[in-house]
């Protein structure tokens, strides 16, 4: 739990055809890029802040919800019986917060894109996108390392 502390996962993601998958990577940089551009209308901030909040309440009325959420203010060393804090702080962000955090911590050169899909369809129009692509084949693949990619203590565990 402790390695989560002070760090996150963002993720953006979408379903597409392999042969769309350029396009829609490019839609959805130049979306996080107008985030850390631009301050987020008002109407449109409320009814995102709506959606979040009362996503966490619906979440606390299943067990699932409930103990994910106490996981999560452990792991970032809060209470866990932060709930209304929790919801406090939802709450009081504004929208050039938001614009700040996307500028400094969703900046295209912080990212990491991730495409899942068949290499034939998808890896050259991805290529002109991004001239340095790797592309790892779905039996390489090793989800418990942070580069994808199988790692020496990862074979080891597997033994």
């Amino acid at each position: 739990l402790y390695a989560w502390r002070g760090a996150g996962i963002f993720g953006a993601s979408c379903q597409t055809k392999n042969e769309s998958a350029a396009e829609v990577v490019k839609v959805i940089r130049t979306e996080l890029q107008r985030l850390a551009e631009e301050v987020v209308p008002d109407d449109e901030f409320t009814a995102r802040r709506l959606v979040l909040t009362g996503g966490f309440q619906r979440e606390l009325e299943t067990n699932d919800g409930y103990v994910k959420r106490i996981t999560d203010f452990i792991t970032h060393g809060e209470p866990a019986n932060n709930f209304a804090k929790a919801l406090e702080r939802m709450n009081a962000v504004t929208p050039t917060e938001v614009k700040d955090f996307a500028a400094k911590h969703l900046a295209a050169d912080l990212t990491s894109i991730i495409v899942v899909g068949r290499a034939k369809d998808c890896e050259k129009p991805l290529r002109e996108l991004f001239p340095d692509l790797r592309v790892i084949p779905q039996a390489k693949v090793d989800l418990d390392s942070p580069t994808l990619l199988p790692t020496t203590s990862a074979k080891s565990k597997k033994k």
